[in-house]
């Protein structure tokens, strides 16, 4: 975004989350791939290495209100 610093770390454990969790036939997971890809070869080997740790930490919360993700 604008006027926020940059997180490349950050920036590689969304996009590595994204690429695990849209299906194969998502149109927006090549771009994902990459972007991660891209980021790979800028992002020095120890942030790669926390970063992979914090992705194979990661869980997903429940939604606070199940009944938001639901469609009518």
């Amino acid at each position: 975004g604008h006027g926020v610093p940059q997180d490349l770390l950050q920036a590689y454990v969304w996009l590595s989350l994204a690429v695990k969790g849209y299906p194969a036939a998502e149109e927006h997971r090549p771009a994902a791939i990459k972007t991660r890809e891209a980021l790979e070869k800028v992002l020095p080997e120890a942030d790669r290495r926390k970063a992979e740790r914090l992705i194979e930490q990661w869980r997903a919360k429940p939604a606070a209100r199940p009944e938001a993700n639901t469609v009518s």
